[in-house]
C-alpha cells in the first residue's frame, strides 16, 4: 500500500528510477539518500515542498472498497474569487499557484487559503499550493502552523495529504534566515517567538506511528537538527530510527527511509543494524539494508553482501554492486 501513495508526493531531485538513490524504492516520504554512483559523503537531501501543476492520476487500492468522499466545506472567498467554486479545476490551481508569489496577501485572502488547504474534499495538489501561498506569509498566519500539526496527527486525512503536512509543518520550524528550500525557493520561516519544542513534539509521535508517514517524521527531525540546529535530542533521534527498523509490523516504506537516515548520518557504530537485515523477506528493506551497510560498513561485509538475495529483483543487484564498489574503494583508499 506504501507504494500506492506516490500519488502526488514531490520528489526534491526530479523524478528518479526505481533505484536511484542510495538502492532505494521511492518510499511515499519522499526520501532519497546519496547515488549509487556518487559521494557517500554528499550532503541529505531535503524534501520540498513545490506547487504542481498537474496532479498524477490517482492510483489508490482499486480492489478496496471506496471510502465515502468527504463534502467540500463552504470557504471564505475573497472578492476577486468570488466565482471561485464554479471555476474550472485548472483555472482554480493556476489562480492558487499564482498567489504564491505574493508574501502580503489580504486578510480575507490568507482565510481563503486556509480554508482551502484545510478542506480534504479539495485534491491534494490545490491544497499543497494554498499551503505554499500560507508559507511565505509574513508576518506568518496565526494558527496555521497549529492546523498543520492536527492534519498531520489526524488519522482521517490521506497518507499523502498527511505526508505534506509533515513537510510544510517542517519546513516552518526552519529558523529564520535558513528559510529555503533545496530547489532554492524561499519558504517561510517562523518568527522568533514560535515554541518549536510544541511541533518537535509533532514530527516524534508521528515518527512512533507504523505508517509510511512516520519516515517522513524521521526524516526532517534529522534534517531540522543537522542541518538547522534546531534543538533535537540525537540520543532519542536515534531511538526513534531503531524503533522503525525493528517493529515487525511498520510500514516498509518507514523503514526504508529510516535506513537511508541511518546511513546519512555515518556512524561505523550503526553498521551491525543493517547487517541483521540482509535476508529480510521484503526486497525493499534487503536493498535499503544492503546501501547503508555501504555507507556504514567495512570491506569485511563484502561476503555478506555478495550473499544476498536478489529474487529477480533487478535494484537489489543494483545495490549490491554500489554497496561493493564503495567498501572496495575505502580499502584500497586505507592501504595507501
Amino acid at each position: 500500500m506504501w507504494k500506492l501513495g506516490l500519488i502526488i508526493v514531490i520528489v526534491v531531485l526530479g523524478v528518479v528510477g526505481a533505484v536511484a538513490f542510495l538502492g532505494w524504492a521511492r518510499p511515499t516520504s519522499s526520501v532519497q539518500g546519496p547515488a549509487l554512483s556518487g559521494d557517500p559523503k554528499a550532503k541529505a537531501p531535503k524534501p520540498a515542498v513545490k506547487p504542481l501543476l498537474t496532479p498524477e492520476p490517482e492510483k489508490a487500492a482499486i480492489a478496496q472498497p471506496a471510502s465515502p468522499q468527504p463534502q467540500p466545506k463552504t470557504l471564505r472567498v475573497p472578492p476577486e474569487f468570488a466565482d471561485f467554486e464554479n471555476w474550472p479545476p485548472e483555472r482554480q490551481l493556476n489562480a492558487v499557484t499564482d498567489i504564491q508569489r505574493n508574501a502580503h496577501v489580504s486578510p480575507a485572502m490568507r482565510d481563503f487559503l486556509v480554508d482551502l488547504a484545510s478542506d480534504p474534499s479539495r485534491r491534494a495538489v490545490l491544497r499543497n499550493n494554498a499551503a505554499n501561498a500560507l508559507g511565505i506569509q509574513d508576518p506568518p498566519v496565526p494558527g496555521w502552523l497549529g492546523a498543520l500539526a492536527d492534519q498531520a496527527l489526524d488519522p482521517a486525512e490521506t497518507p499523502t495529504w498527511r505526508d505534506y503536512a509533515l513537510q510544510h509543518l517542517a519546513d516552518q520550524l526552519v529558523p529564520r534566515g535558513a528559510a529555503t528550500s533545496s530547489s532554492g525557493d524561499f519558504i517561510g520561516s517562523s518568527d522568533s517567538g514560535l515554541d518549536r519544542q510544541r511541533y518537535i513534539t509533532v514530527l516524534t509521535s508521528v515518527a512512533t506511528s507504523k505508517l509510511t508517514v512516520a519516515g517522513t517524521a524521521l526524516l526532517h527531525l534529522d534534517r531540522l537538527s543537522r542541518e538547522h540546529n534546531v534543538s533535537i535530542d540525537r540520543v532519542q533521534l536515534h531511538a526513534l530510527i531503531l524503533q522503525v527498523l525493528q517493529g515487525g509490523d511498520v510500514d516498509v516504506g518507514a523503514k526504508v527511509t529510516a535506513f537511508g537516515i541511518l546511513g546519512m548520518r555515518g556512524d561505523p557504530a550503526d553498521a551491525a543494524i543493517p547487517r541483521q537485515y540482509l535476508q529480510y523477506g521484503d526486497a525493499d528493506v534487503r536493498r535499503s539494508a544492503v546501501a547503508a551497510l555501504g555507507l556504514l560498513g567495512t570491506d569485511e561485509d563484502i561476503p555478506a553482501i555478495e550473499a544476498v538475495e536478489v529474487a529477480g529483483d533487478p535494484s537489489v543487484e543494483m545495490a549490491k554492486k554500489a554497496a561493493i564498489k564503495r567498501l572496495s574503494e575505502r580499502r584500497i583508499s586505507l592501504t595507501k
